[in-house]
């Protein structure tokens, strides 16, 4: 990988496709990439598809980047490295919407030089927007490997896959003057979606097409989380501040005691409310009912427990509470979409 250019500072990404000074450059050139260990591209009728793989050089450190061109809006990077050292990047605004899928190592962003970073550690999903003209610093740290999916599209890509739906995106995303972003936690069902991306089995054309209606899918899965995110926060304004404080105070009880889980008649009863407002107002402020809430934690310590090689999976099972591992295993499988045993081989491995 080139650290520079004629006209300055690199972006890590671009210039390993001979040379791009900007991202939208670099998808332009993917077809001429002379470094890359794998080229592949799809001729359409009224477009050319195009997928190329760059492995970082071993003075760097170790892994690759991946470009996907799935349409003239629409653009994929995969990432799985990691660098010796920390690598500064200069960021140029392009105006892409980008939807950046974080699952280990940490990134730094800087939005202006008098601003408080951003700090992007563990599994979270990242909204972001950079207004063109409005450049950005961002430090990749070394010493930490990276696993990300982000992909870059136009506004007119979303409109065109998603219609009215693209207006459940936060304003400060979609009138976007300088640097506007969300940042959400990745739940599983949407991290498995991205993994499927990530690992996908096909390769060379057979890639391409099966990222783009996968990377549909996906951003299917972040429209319908913004509309209930939109719908609940609407729902929540009619709770009274002592209300919102208490459903909080529920929120934490569970965070403190997720195997097993308190029952929502314990809740209620800690909390001050009735059981039919616990529920309704939970879902309300937290996008999930009780249940799916309490699921959730306990499979996200599934996964923490299971990145320690040294825990049998039926010692797992029985810290979680399961008085079977088949059930465990079943319901582990249910949630995110694969094994315990495989979950161990994945990109959320912490090794």
């Amino acid at each position: 990988m080139r650290n520079r250019l004629e006209n300055g500072p690199a972006i890590a990404r671009a210039p390993l496709v001979g040379g791009a000074a900007r991202l939208q450059d670099a998808f332009e050139l993917i077809d001429t990439a002379i470094d890359a260990s794998r080229l592949y591209t799809l001729e359409r009728s009224d477009f050319r598809l195009a997928g190329a793989r760059f492995d970082i050089s071993r003075q760097e450190g170790r892994g690759y980047w991946e470009f996907l061109r799935l349409a003239k809006d629409l653009f994929v990077i995969i990432s799985d490295m990691t660098y010796r050292d920390k690598v500064p990047v200069q960021v140029p605004g392009e105006d892409f919407i980008e939807f950046h899928f974080h699952f280990s190592g940490r990134l730094s962003l800087m939005p202006a030089p008098d601003a408080m970073p951003i700090d992007v550690q563990g599994p979270s999903l990242l909204i972001w927007r950079q207004a063109s003209g409005c450049d950005i610093t961002e430090y990749i740290h070394g010493g930490l490997r990276d696993t990300t999916l982000t992909v870059y599209c136009r506004r007119s890509a979303l409109d065109r896959y998603f219609g009215r739906y693209v207006e459940t995106l936060p304003s400060n995303i979609l009138n976007c003057e300088d640097v506007g972003f969300l940042r959400m936690p990745i739940y599983p069902k949407l991290a498995t979606k991205v993994s499927n991306i990530i690992r996908s089995p096909y390769d060379g054309a057979l890639r391409l097409v099966s990222s783009e209606a996968m990377v549909v899918e996906m951003l299917c899965e972040v429209m319908s989380m913004m509309q209930a995110h939109q719908q609940d926060t609407e729902s929540s304004l009619s709770l009274s501040d002592r209300d919102i404080r208490c459903l909080q105070k529920a929120q934490e009880m569970l965070l403190e005691r997720h195997t097993p889980p308190p029952t929502i008649q314990d809740i209620a009863h800690n909390i001050g409310m009735s059981t039919t407002k616990l529920k309704s107002g939970f879902r309300a402020i937290f996008g999930k009912t009780i249940h799916e809430y309490a699921h959730d934690l306990r499979m996200d310590y599934a996964c923490d427990l299971l990145k320690n090689r040294d825990l049998p999976i039926a010692v797992v099972s029985e810290m979680l509470g399961y008085e079977y591992q088949n059930s465990f295993t079943v319901a582990f499988k249910k949630h995110h979409g694969v094994l315990p045993k495989e979950y161990r081989r994945s990109p959320f491995d912490a090794s």
